[in-house]
């Protein structure tokens, strides 16, 4: 609503949001917001203010792992994503590894997480409006696949790519996905 100022002089006014809003900014006028109150500096000329206004985001974001939790015979790699829907959009993911529960403090998602051994997965995301959502938990149990060797390879029957012996074990990188294996004389696998 247009006010008559006279010239020279300052003035402030109250910006009330409606339910539901609240100020994203007031500028014009040469003029500075503190809390809801707006202050012009001295009018010397026809001026405007313009007040814009945000909804207040009430809604958490959601946050997924690309692999579900479960059994798996290889490394994982685990993208995080985060949705905010109609809210002030996603601003962090934090996870954890170790079994903790995460939180501000624990590692900020930014890459995918290989995941090559038994773990659990633990994460959450944060929105712009700081409101988080639920920490979720997947359990990833890596199982078999790989096939250490080590005896006899006279005739190269380590499957290693060589014929020398092998004193100490030695995985086997041909093979993958392995569920069952059985030995033999002069060699173990």
């Amino acid at each position: 609503t247009p006010q008559a100022i006279t010239y020279g002089s300052t003035t402030s006014f109250t910006v009330a949001p409606n339910g539901g809003y609240q100020i994203a900014s007031v500028t014009g006028c040469g003029g500075m917001l503190s809390g809801n109150t707006y202050f012009t500096s001295a009018i010397t000329a026809n001026c405007t203010v313009t007040a814009t206004f945000i909804a207040i985001d009430i809604t958490a974001p959601t946050t997924t792992a690309s692999s579900a939790g479960g059994k798996y015979t290889s490394a994982q790699s685990v993208t995080l994503s985060c949705s905010d829907g109609t809210g002030t959009g996603c601003d962090k993911i934090y996870y954890t590894t170790d079994g903790s529960t995460p939180t501000t403090s624990s590692n900020i998602y930014s890459t995918p997480i290989s995941i090559s051994a038994s773990t659990t997965l633990e994460f959450f995301a944060k929105d712009v409006a700081g409101i988080s959502s639920s920490v979720q938990a997947n359990v990833y149990t890596i199982t078999g696949g790989a096939l250490w060797v080590w005896g006899d390879n006279y005739y190269g029957q380590l499957g290693i790519g060589t014929w020398l012996d092998e004193l100490t074990p030695v995985k086997n990188g041909n093979i993958s996905g392995i569920v069952v294996t059985h030995g033999g004389f002069g060699h173990t696998l």
